[in-house]
């Protein structure tokens, strides 16, 4: 289900379910997309999300698997990141209705499939046979099974890991060519999507190399005249999904690109050094970013008040905290001592108080909620913010060095 069929059948008021017969099982997996969710003018955010999680009940006590994308399970609710406070109310209404979900949807890739089951379910891990969720063995068979060992924590239920398999560029379904395409289909694909490899396969689940503009350059140096894929392929190098974030970036910093295998032996991407410093960039720039923007408030506060002064703006409700200087206060004990009237005056900045604190605290909301370390990164229009106070405050800076200058 995705935005497009919320909204066909918000319009149509029709109920309709479709349903995805996985190619390695039999069993059928509903994707309820039958409650229809109000125009968005006239949504109660309860309603919509209490429909839902009833109907999906009402589903998996007919024992059907009813599955959604986290970030489906996240419109019902009105959000669109997995934070804290998000999460924490998710868990709590479904465990209301007696659901769960496997994998857990808090740690899941976000576009990825979790399913939902009641909450006394877990997987099984038989003696010598290790469950593999998306294989054709199904729950019954395993139940049927002799002394099943029940798993508590494994299999990624609720691991907070970041895995490889969280990464978009994970979850892209990579563009591929076979064997026996011609050198000038390759080329061609590559040129057109801006690529430097595409994955050589035979069926889904089986690479047979990696066709690079590097691998054809080398044949071509040496005087061969391939003429088709098969012929100048270089070797792939593959890695689960489930390996941790870190452990990849050393395999693919050493192969510069590796394919991304699922558990279900399906290849679901391909991962470059490039994709891995965008992602680091986004897990890393909003806390560099903060760590400016607060050094440049202590830079703006530093020698302006008496040490009185500064256990002034120490949080109420923490008076037994020892405070002997600047550094000793929070982020939201700034805000504090800069909404003062009279201590404003004393930073000597020709600026409207009211705007500047406004924009102030809409940091430390942010800051609060990078801290917490949500799962799906931080929203793009926060991220903005956050760059452009930062630029602000540098400007603020640079006006009074050089006046301190003069």
């Amino acid at each position: 289900m995705n935005a497009d069929s919320n909204e066909a059948a918000s319009q149509s008021g029709q109920r309709k379910e479709t349903q995805m017969t996985e190619a390695t099982n039999s069993q059928q997996y509903i994707i309820r997309d039958d409650v229809p969710i109000p125009p968005e003018s006239t949504q109660d955010e309860h309603l919509v999300y209490e429909a839902k999680l009833a109907q999906i009940a009402e589903d998996v006590k007919n024992d059907n698997s009813v599955a959604a994308s986290p970030r489906e399970i996240l419109t019902w609710f009105g959000a669109k990141r997995r934070g804290v406070n998000v999460t924490a109310k998710i868990r709590k209404q479904m465990e209301e209705h007696g659901l769960k979900t496997f994998p857990d949807f808090e740690y899941e890739y976000i576009d990825g499939e979790v399913r939902f089951k009641p909450t006394d379910w877990n997987p099984v891990l038989l003696t010598n046979q290790t469950l593999d969720v998306n294989s054709g063995v199904t729950e019954k068979d395993i139940a049927d099974e002799t002394s099943p060992q029940p798993l508590n924590e494994g299999l990624g239920i609720t691991d907070p890991t970041y895995r490889l398999g969280k990464l978009p560029a994970a979850n892209k379904k990579p563009l591929t060519v076979k064997p026996t395409d011609s050198i000038a289909k390759a080329v061609t694909l590559m040129m057109e999507h801006d690529y430097s490899q595409l994955a050589v396969v035979t069926t889904p689940s089986s690479v047979e190399g990696l066709f690079t503009w590097e691998s054809l350059a080398t044949r071509l140096h040496f005087g061969h005249t391939p003429e088709t894929v098969g012929e100048c392929m270089a070797r792939p190098h593959v890695i689960s999904s489930e390996l941790s974030i870190f452990d990849a970036v050393v395999e693919i910093t050493r192969h510069d690109v590796a394919l991304v295998r699922a558990p279900n032996k399906m290849i679901t991407g391909i991962v470059t050094t490039f994709d891995l410093s965008q992602q680091f960039r986004q897990l890393g720039e909003p806390f560099l970013l903060l760590g400016e923007i607060e050094n440049q408030i202590r830079r703006l506060l530093d020698g302006c008040f008496t040490l009185q002064e500064l256990k002034g703006g120490r949080d109420d409700t923490d008076s037994e905290r020892e405070i002997n200087g600047l550094s000793d206060l929070t982020f939201g004990e700034y805000l504090r001592l800069i909404e003062n009237q009279q201590n404003w005056t004393k930073l000597d900045i020709p600026l409207d108080r009211p705007e500047f604190v406004k924009k102030l605290d809409e940091v430390r909301v942010i800051r609060n909620s990078v801290m917490h370390f949500d799962p799906d990164g931080i929203d793009g229009s926060d991220l903005d913010a956050l760059r452009k106070f930062a630029l602000f405050l540098q400007r603020i800076a640079d006006v009074k060095h050089s006046k301190n200058i003069v």
